[in-house]
């Protein structure tokens, strides 16, 4: 019984440990997005417009598609 408890907690940390690297990575995501967001805002404000206008035509149009799949986006990189 010892033994199965101990193999479940190391089974249990491996996951942890795996959801954080995720965690982790997704941060990443966000930080390169934000960056990549105001790089372009700082050097074309009209490029940074546009991309800002289709993004939003494109998740309403996948809305509609979907029918109301996108009313809460896990990721949404031009607000």
């Amino acid at each position: 019984m010892k033994r199965d408890l101990k193999l479940n907690m190391s089974h249990l940390d491996a996951i942890s440990r795996k959801v954080q690297s995720y965690i982790d990575a997704m941060e990443v995501v966000g930080l390169k997005t934000r960056k990549f967001e105001q790089t372009i805002k700082d050097q074309d404000s009209d490029a940074y417009n546009k991309l800002s206008e289709q993004w939003e035509t494109n998740v309403w149009e996948n809305e509609k598609k979907q029918g109301g799949a996108f009313d809460n986006p896990p990721f949404i990189p031009f607000e």
